[in-house]
C-alpha cells in the first residue's frame, strides 16, 4: 500500500497537524507588545521576533517564537481568553 495508517490516519495526511504556519487571523495577537514583554521578563532575550504557529493543537494555540539567537515555545488559552498582561504590568502581578 506504501503508507501506514496511525489512528485512523494515513501517514502521509499527517502534514497538517506537524510542523508550523503562519499565525491563523483568530490566533492572531500583538507581536510588538509580546516582544517588549519578553525582552523585559526573560533574560538573554533579543529580538527581533518572528512568530509562527504549530499545526493541529487549536483547543489551545501553541506558537514558535524564533530569534536570531534561540527559539521558544508558547501555548496560550484560545481567544477571547487569552490576553497578553496589562503594560506595563502592575508591580502585584503575578508572572507564575
Amino acid at each position: 500500500m506504501g503508507f501506514g495508517i496511525l489512528t485512523g490516519l494515513a501517514l502521509n495526511d499527517m502534514d497538517q497537524y506537524t510542523g508550523t504556519q503562519p499565525v491563523a487571523d483568530n490566533h492572531a495577537f500583538d507581536v510588538n507588545r509580546l516582544l517588549a514583554y519578553l525582552d523585559r521578563f526573560v533574560p538573554g532575550f533579543a529580538g527581533p521576533l518572528s512568530v509562527e504557529q504549530f499545526k493541529g493543537g487549536q483547543s489551545n494555540p501553541t506558537y514558535k517564537l524564533v530569534t536570531p539567537a534561540a527559539a521558544y515555545v508558547m501555548r496560550s488559552k484560545p481567544a477571547p481568553a487569552a490576553r497578553l498582561l496589562p503594560w506595563p504590568m502592575p508591580s502585584s502581578a503575578s508572572t507564575g
